[in-house]
């Protein structure tokens, strides 16, 4: 046994079938969310003959009309493509897809986090060992495979553009650190055309010279050569991304037009915002979906909120300035989380309103595995053999800890009906989630508690038009046509922008059904 820990291979192996197996029993999970859309509805992904309707065309364009269009991520349906040729429009082909993408990852962050401890001299230090660097890397690959945090990206079959990405910025940072720079190219073109987060791969390139990189960095001959082929592959991409949405390539949709936060508060909300990303990536419980309805932003800077936040975000600035000088490796990981969540933070700035999911860490949790290799490795410092030893079980304990988290987390993605029971349970005042937990009531004939989430929602939001058009819903099966009409009637008058047509076809129902009696 000896002998195989000093073997990576070996070590490799074990990651990516422990981390496979811990989400195996999820692979029956159902269709949920846009699954149901851009799986069971898309004719594109049936064949290999639409790659190119794939290729340069927006996520929803398959479903003219019904979709928005602000999204270009073809590297999604290429792989449904190939899921679908594996099990058609049965559900487990794609978690199959989504659970070998994510041990894959596993295995790479295995690779970057012992390329990266033996470019920092661990394996040839007489303190350590290349058996320490190779156990410091299995750790950093089961701290990222078996995190609580990465489960909805990894069970939500639509989550896939956070696994890909992240598998081909992984793949990027690899060849960037053996100067294979076409090949970085190709690996963050592909990163970016899984989803546009790929883009902010650069900023990780540039972090990794100015704090890794052991010859000189400014030499403008090294700086084209390195970086030439990246910036020529990001302008392939921005040239794709704006043909294929029509000449927009932002395509956010219309901004401030109901801002939940002023430029002011928004601001405000930066530090407590960072902390809660901190705070899930550290201690990842109550992980829910539609976490962002969790979030409660801070409105005065007299806020107690506000001001242990912004102390936080300051303390974390000192200690990324005292890393520089004592751990370039450890500065390198915080730099790579703080470049994978910036996207999040400039849709807040788009929209003013949070943007907080728990799937947006999948990417940036890679920093987190990478700093705690460098922590485990930098303990040999110590020169006492029982703590080292003692650091290996308290890493085994975190994992398992991480695990049982994730095999807790993973029956709620089972079916629409489990998530969003869970979703209500954990966030009771979030509107969103009690209307969908009680149409899911409602497909199961259990109308009286949809009726009891959907007076609930009525008292959180008194002017929402789902509301009232699933409560009319309810009363229909019922057999209360004319209290149906009546909440059908009032969705309609609430919904001003006419955003909401399906209330208005279930008033004119419900008014025939009426007159016909």
């Amino acid at each position: 046994m000896h002998s195989l820990i000093k073997n990576d291979n070996f070590l490799m192996l074990l990651a990516f079938c422990l981390t496979a197996a811990l989400y195996l029993p999820g692979i029956n999970g159902q269709f949920i969310s846009d699954d149901l859309y851009q799986i069971a509805r898309n004719e594109w992904i049936k064949d290999f003959s639409n790659i190119s309707n794939i290729l340069f065309s927006s996520v929803w364009d398959f479903l003219p009309g019904e979709g928005d269009s602000n999204y270009y991520r073809p590297v999604k349906y290429i792989l449904y493509t190939f899921s679908y040729q594996l099990s058609g429009l049965e559900s487990w082909g794609y978690h199959l897809m989504k659970i070998i993408l994510h041990a894959i990852n596993t295995v790479l962050v295995f690779l970057l986090s012992s390329s990266l401890l033996k470019n920092e001299g661990y394996d040839q230090d007489e303190r350590w060992s290349a058996q320490g660097v190779s156990l410091a890397a299995f750790f950093a690959a089961l701290f990222f495979g078996f995190h609580t945090i990465n489960s909805e990206a990894v069970s939500w079959i639509a989550a896939v553009p956070e696994v890909s990405f992240t598998l081909f910025a992984l793949l990027a940072m690899l060849f960037y650190i053996k100067d294979r720079y076409i090949l970085t190219a190709i690996a963050f073109l592909l990163s970016a055309l899984s989803k546009e987060t790929g883009m902010m791969l650069p900023f990780a390139l540039v972090a990794y010279d100015l704090t890794l990189r052991r010859d000189s960095v400014f030499v403008i001959k090294k700086i084209i050569g390195r970086y030439l082929p990246t910036v020529i592959a990001g302008f392939v991409f921005i040239a794709m991304r704006t043909y294929s949405l029509h000449g927009d390539f932002l395509a956010l949709g219309e901004t401030g037009t109901n801002r939940m936060l002023s430029y002011y508060e928004f601001f405000l909300n930066l530090p407590t915002l960072f902390f809660l990303y901190v705070r899930k990536v550290l201690v990842p419980i109550d992980i829910t979906f539609f976490y962002f309805n969790l979030f409660e932003p801070v409105r005065s800077i007299s806020d107690v909120r506000a001001i242990y936040c912004l102390i936080f975000f300051i303390a974390f600035i000192a200690l990324m300035v005292r890393l520089y000088r004592r751990s370039r490796l450890m500065l390198f990981a915080i730099l790579w989380f703080l470049i994978m969540i910036a996207p999040p933070f400039y849709l807040a700035w788009k929209s003013a309103s949070p943007v907080y999911e728990s799937r947006y860490l999948y990417g940036a949790s890679v920093g987190y595995a990478i700093f705690a290799a460098s922590f485990f490795a930098s303990i040999a410092a110590w020169q006492k053999p029982g703590r080292i030893k003692s650091a290996w079980v308290v890493a085994l304990i975190v994992a398992v800890l991480y695990g049982a988290g994730t095999l807790n987390r993973i029956p709620d993605w089972d079916s629409e009906y489990t998530i969003w029971k869970d979703a209500a349970t954990k966030n009771p005042t979030s509107r969103q989630a009690r209307v969908s937990y009680a149409i899911e009531l409602a497909k199961l004939e259990r109308l009286d508690e949809a009726m009891g989430e959907l007076l609930a929602a009525k008292e959180i939001d008194p002017r929402s038009s789902a509301v009232y058009n699933n409560l009319g819903i309810v009363f229909a099966k019922k057999g209360d046509i004319r209290e149906a009409a009546r909440n059908f009637d009032l969705a309609v008058r609430l919904d001003t922008t006419g955003d909401y047509p399906e209330a208005k076809t279930n008033l004119d129902q419900a008014i025939r059904i009426l007159e016909g009696r």
